[in-house]
């Protein structure tokens, strides 16, 4: 009997602040959007989910720093929060239900994305049973990245940049299968290599 296929949770969240994160800030600043996937192991898509989160628009506005006013103003998203009726742990349990439903194990699979270590604090503050959920391991594209970059300085995939968290999620799943595309056959040459007992 084969086992079941592996599915991998991914995640982004846009949020006020994204830098400034000292000071316990990670449990007062609002997340504004989520953005999920539900990948195979070759990283194919197999499911996706969205949801701009309801914020009291003025809290936002304090929170939020020039750079974050000036790149969800542009993009839409103060807009969408504005008018959105879904509350944070509607969310939650929504985004739960989205990863189960698609064959995402409870505590089995590295939650997966581009600097995740980011959306895992605001995770851990702000969505407790999402953390529960979720496994500790995480597999961060943008690690593989960092290293790419201390063998080649100049390596620096093309970014989007629209910081909306569906659009760059799925922009990190494309940079993840350039990177498998790229390390497989070094991968498996390496492995043929290996001495054998």
């Amino acid at each position: 009997m084969l086992p079941p296929p592996r599915r991998l949770p991914w995640l982004d969240l846009e949020t006020t602040g994204f830098t400034q994160l000292h000071e316990r800030m990670v449990y007062k600043h609002r997340i504004l959007e989520i953005g999920a996937l539900v990948t195979d192991e070759h990283f194919n898509v197999v499911a996706s989910f969205s949801a701009v989160i309801q914020q009291p628009i003025d809290v936002v506005m304090k929170l939020s720093d020039e750079v974050v006013v000036q790149m969800h103003t542009q993009n839409g998203l103060f807009d969408e929060v504005a008018q959105s009726t879904m509350t944070l742990e509607a969310a939650e349990r929504e985004l739960i239900h989205f990863y189960r439903s698609n064959g995402v194990p409870d505590m089995a699979a590295p939650l997966c994305g581009s600097g995740i270590h980011f959306d895992r604090m605001f995770v851990e503050a702000q969505m407790p049973a999402l953390n529960d959920f979720l496994f500790y391991r995480n597999l961060d594209v943008s690690a593989v990245k960092e290293f790419l970059k201390l063998i080649s300085p100049s390596f620096e995939p093309a970014k989007r940049k629209s910081h909306r968290a569906l659009d760059d999620i799925h922009e990190s799943v494309t940079e993840a299968s350039a990177y498998r595309d790229l390390l497989g056959p070094l991968l498996a040459t390496l492995h043929n290599k290996a001495p054998t007992a």
